[in-house]
């Protein structure tokens, strides 16, 4: 997990809210996975979505059907949702400054 470090007292009361709402939020969005197994880093994230989709094709009898670049190829998507899913989540405005 992405700890964040904050100086400010004020945000640090933010960035404890955000990582509790973001590994809650997070846990909703995954299946087959546990996200929390995962750094909330593109990379990770990205390895994430592969073993989930890879996970849901087994789930389903679907994974003899699919290629390696397919997998892929769906992560990226699934990468992509999942990123468009917790854009709301950090659309905050900093009055702090």
């Amino acid at each position: 997990m992405y700890i964040h470090t904050c100086t400010h007292t004020t945000h640090t009361v933010w960035c404890i809210i955000i990582l509790y709402t973001v590994n809650t939020f997070i846990m909703s969005f995954f299946n087959y996975v546990d996200s929390t197994d995962y750094e909330l880093t593109n990379e990770d994230m990205l390895r994430c979505c592969y073993d989930e989709i890879v996970a849901e094709a087994k789930d389903t009898g679907d994974f003899p059907m699919y290629s390696e670049a397919a997998l892929w190829s769906a992560a990226s998507f699934k990468l992509e949702d999942f990123k468009n899913w917790m854009r709301p989540l950090f659309a905050f405005e900093d009055n702090d400054n």
